[in-house]
């Protein structure tokens, strides 16, 4: 058996390691735009698969109609690294697509197929190419704006049909920094926080471009976003407008929970137990009819915030016959520092459920009250292995 750990061991060390030089690219359609020496609508004219030992495939392209870059090409040759060994070209067979290309640096891994003409890679592997007519549109009009024009064709971009420029624009305009925004802008990034094709990060990018503004018609936006939408839009939006110092009442907070689904809830949760007066909607909630993962959060928000309301909602729940919320509050109080749960949890440590006994344990281990300390002591020593036994 030992001899078979080592020969697969070597055979682990042993096994090559592909870097590839797209694993550094840009991955974000613009991004791709600003660093390629070429960006041109081209078509596959002929493909040379990996010789052996070569991690990568050879193109012959045909240059339909080129954005950036040498205007005069007719054809280019291009090198296409494998995303691993084995896996086909990325490459579309057929038809045309749009694409960014880098310069093919001096290595010495490349310098026979430089010899033989191909100076270009694909920039950003297998998210370097776009299909249909959109993005060459895109690039076109990109390529030939100023700072400000880009600045609006981003905008405009959010409500494409092709979901990956649409997100792409989303990323991008997060990454403009302030700006002061108009109705109209604004108008355009809630239009697109409601279409489906975009995605959670494009949305949270949304937010924090409306938060980056911290204008008027920025900050309007936000509280659109944190009324209207659901999912991770709106507790991102609230987030932000808290930090902008406009945040939400408790009754706007309290609905939020109320309409949110119950994987949601620990957000509304975490942002209700910031507020000082919050100790009455948290009693409801640990005895209403919510899950227990749901209670759970409720009593680890209850933790993180040394309020006495707080403090005595989980010194009640000792009394609670639910070992598992039991067990919950023990430690809840345990993180919270509570002084006064010091001798109402010595006694779990005897004839209570296995897990109230392991919780009081850990929390009476913990705690710097000398009573805390005399209580353990006086139950636990520790035995052969450093395993802690009960006194006989």
């Amino acid at each position: 058996m030992k001899r078979l750990i080592l020969v697969l061991f070597v055979g682990v060390l042993s096994s090559p390691v592909f870097a590839r030089l797209s694993d550094s690219d840009p991955q974000n359609f613009f991004l791709l735009l600003g660093q390629g020496a070429l960006a041109a609508k081209v078509k596959i004219e002929k493909t040379h698969p990996p010789q052996a030992g070569q991690p990568f495939y050879l193109h012959e392209l045909k240059v339909e109609e080129v954005v950036a870059g040498a205007q005069s090409l007719d054809s280019i040759k291009v090198m296409e690294e494998a995303s691993s060994p084995g896996l086909p070209t990325v490459f579309p067979q057929t038809g045309d697509f749009f694409a960014c290309f880098a310069r093919l640096p001096n290595y010495t891994s490349y310098r026979e197929i430089l010899r033989q003409g191909y100076e270009y890679r694909l920039l950003g592997g297998k998210n370097g190419i776009f299909l249909g007519p959109n993005a060459l549109r895109v690039a076109k009009k990109y390529f030939n704006a100023d700072a400000a024009a880009r600045f609006r064709i981003l905008l405009d971009v959010l409500g494409d049909t092709d979901s990956r420029l649409a997100n792409d624009a989303a990323a991008a305009l997060a990454e403009t920094g302030r700006r002061d925004w108009t109705a109209e802008d604004v108008a355009k990034i809630l239009a697109a926080q409601d279409k489906p094709l975009l995605q959670d990060a494009a949305k949270l990018a949304l937010v924090k471009t409306l938060e980056n503004s911290a204008n008027a018609a920025g900050i309007a936006g936000l509280q659109r976003i944190a009324e209207q939408e659901t999912g991770v839009a709106q507790w991102a939006a609230i987030r932000a407008l808290e930090k902008l110092g406009r945040p939400r009442s408790l009754p706007q907070l309290v609905e939020d929970f109320r309409r949110a689904p119950d994987a949601e809830k620990p957000q509304a949760l975490a942002l209700i137990a910031i507020r000082q007066d919050a100790a009455e909607f948290f009693s409801g909630v640990l005895a209403g009819p919510f899950s227990f993962e749901i209670k759970k959060s409720a009593i680890q928000n209850l933790a993180l915030r040394k309020i006495p309301a707080y403090e005595d909602l989980l010194l009640d729940l000792l009394a609670q016959n639910d070992a598992a919320l039991q067990s919950e509050a023990v430690l809840a109080l345990g993180r919270m520092g509570s002084v006064r749960a010091v001798p109402k949890i010595i006694p779990l440590l005897d004839n209570s459920p296995p897990q109230v006994r392991a919780a009081a344990f850990f929390m009476l281990s913990e705690s710097r009250d000398p009573r805390a300390r005399q209580a353990v002591g006086q139950r636990f020593e520790h035995g052969e292995h450093g395993i802690l036994e009960k006194h006989h």
